[in-house]
């Protein structure tokens, strides 16, 4: 699983980047691929079918559990899986 971190909040400089901030982006991402994969599998435990599915999340000021579970639940009506 792969997480995007939006441009603006992406440090590519180098010089000025300290560790902190590489901490915090890193732990940031680990966070949305954390509550993705629990509300996944919460969503779609109940699948009788083997799927592949792509989740990729919008960007966000603030991501929580419940919103991913609603929007997933969502999806999962709306393609009748």
């Amino acid at each position: 699983m792969r997480c995007w971190i939006p441009l603006k909040e992406r440090i590519w400089n180098t010089k000025n980047m300290n560790r902190c901030t590489t901490v915090r982006l890193f732990m940031q991402r680990n966070r949305i691929k954390r509550l993705l994969r629990a509300a996944a599998r919460n969503s779609f435990a109940d699948l009788k079918r083997n799927y592949r599915i792509v989740i990729m999340p919008r960007v966000a000021e603030e991501y929580s559990f419940d919103r991913f579970l609603s929007d997933m639940n969502y999806l999962k009506k709306k393609e009748n899986l």
